[in-house]
């Protein structure tokens, strides 16, 4: 066993943009992305303790969590990724840096090995996910090919901050083990989106599709049943669901519904109504996630208006 062992390396970097952190109810992000190549990491909570005095004694401790500071050193981002992060404008393989540029929140996800192995002989790990923080803009640093490489790494800077929502309030991140209580499926999804509860339900997400009242359901479920969240900040139409009548996209709203139970819906209500005895067909891709990174089962459903 390697409970007492010391963390001997970093890998599994990832970041995810948040998409949204409402007042009740789940955050949401979208699909994290991969920064290979991580060199080092800091984190650092900015932890304090406070001693109040009475009856000539130490009394009682209290302690405190500032902001969450990120140091982040890797062998190089894709500008792409990075001016995403950043908010900078991209387009035709050109970043543009304005003094005005604002990065967008972000959640940081990655894994430390630490050293020696569990009861299996399997590697140990420790997984991490910091919810909320913005990246600041790096320095360049360059030097010269000499006899001897030095290679040049590039370093960024972040802070973290606690989540807004009500049903998360004050959350700053999340962290398991590999060789403790941690269940093997949980581990094996950690990095498909931030992980923002204890209560991880990793089962299959399938779904159902009908037409009521005009509007197209989509009505989910999870393998064994149980009450789960969808995450409601995915990108949905075109993409993650599409509705096609004659096989044009029909545009229209969606609105969430029984999320929190065993069967959230989400309604799509067409801009225009459908006609009477059109062919409808609605497709859910795997791009559409629970909160806890599951994806849909991919579904297409024919329907008649």
């Amino acid at each position: 066993m390697g409970s007492n062992n010391p963390a001997i390396g970093v890998d599994k970097c990832y970041v995810a943009k948040l998409l949204s952190d409402p007042v009740s109810g789940a955050p949401s992000w979208g699909t994290p992305v991969a920064l290979p190549g991580i060199v080092k990491l800091t984190v650092n909570a900015n932890g304090a303790l406070v001693t109040d005095w009475a009856d000539n004694k130490a009394f009682f401790v209290t302690n405190s969590r500032g902001n969450t500071q990120v140091q982040l050193e890797n062998v190089n981002i894709d500008p792409a990724v990075l001016a995403d992060m950043l908010g900078q404008v991209r387009a035709n393989g050109i970043t543009l840096e304005n003094a005005l540029d604002q990065s967008a929140y972000y959640a940081l996800g990655f894994r430390i090995w630490i050293g020696g192995t569990d009861d299996s002989g399997g590697k140990i790990y420790r997984y991490f996910w910091l919810y909320k923080g913005k990246f600041a803009v790096p320095s360049t640093n360059a030097e010269t090919k000499k006899a001897t490489i030095t290679p040049q790494h590039i370093s960024l800077t972040a802070e973290f901050v606690a989540l807004n929502t009500t049903d998360y309030d004050g959350n700053v991140m999340s962290s398991a083990r590999s060789d403790s209580d941690l269940a093997v499926a949980t581990a094996a999804a950690w990095f498909n989106a931030p992980v923002v509860s204890t209560s991880v339900n990793t089962n299959n997400v399938t779904v159902t599709i009908t037409l009521s009242s005009g509007n197209v359901l989509f009505t989910f479920a999870k393998t064994g049943g149980g009450a789960f969240t969808m995450a409601t900040g995915t990108m949905l139409e075109g993409r993650s669901v599409l509705v096609q009548v004659a096989g044009v996209e029909r545009a229209g709203s969606f609105a969430w519904s029984g999320q929190g139970t065993a069967s959230p819906v989400l309604t799509f209500t067409p801009s225009v109504a459908f006609t009477g005895g059109s062919s409808v067909y609605a497709t859910v891709g795997s791009d559409l996630k629970d909160v806890n990174g599951v994806g849909v089962t991919p579904k297409t459903t024919a329907l008649t208006a």
